[in-house]
């Protein structure tokens, strides 16, 4: 799939609580902020989406660039739309099924090369959870902050849907990879 701005996101049939995101960004990005998180500018490098991360010795190692190709390959299955402070970039899991984004889950790649499904009916939840795990009282705050912008959520962790989706992407990078480096 791909990288997405702002400015594109608002082209397309996106979930409802993005296209609040977006559109009430004025009153979101305060929360954004808090959770350390925002959506990628345009024509930007975010160095996990391109790996400018590698140097000219990761470039030679085969293992390396064979784990880079198992990654690329699954990121053709994942929009991604949001970094998060640490560098972690967040998006919507189309899998081999390549669904369209409004039935998609929420997928994390962080900086250690992993893939995780996050918890949460939407991308505003998997943002929420991702950033205060189990602190209730706090979720409950966001609860009432995003209700201000427009956009529903539940009021703490355990209420959190914990999608399912048949393939996971880390299994899918695993298998490619294990395929690359055959002999």
């Amino acid at each position: 799939m791909a990288l997405y701005n702002k400015e594109q996101l608002l082209e397309m049939d996106i979930p409802t609580d993005l296209r609040i995101l977006l559109s009430n960004y004025d009153c979101c990005k305060s929360l954004l902020d808090e959770m350390e998180s925002r959506f990628f500018g345009s024509d930007e490098d975010v160095s996990l989406f391109t790996h400018s991360y590698l140097n000219d010795e990761d470039k030679k190692d085969r293992d390396v660039m064979n784990n880079v190709s198992a990654i690329n390959e699954v990121f053709k299955y994942i929009s991604f739309i949001i970094e998060t402070l640490n560098g972690d970039i967040v998006g919507y899991w189309h899998g081999l099924e390549k669904r369209e984004m409004t039935a998609s889950p929420i997928v994390l790649y962080d900086t250690e090369g992993q893939f995780n499904i996050l918890n949460g009916s939407n991308l505003t939840e998997a943002l929420v959870g991702n950033y205060l795990f189990d602190d209730n009282e706090e979720f409950l705050e966001y609860q009432r902050k995003f209700k201000l912008c427009g956009i529903d959520i539940v009021s703490k962790w355990d209420d959190l849907l914990k999608p399912k989706p048949k393939v996971l992407p880390e299994d899918i990078h695993q298998e490619i990879f294990k395929i690359l480096n055959i002999p």
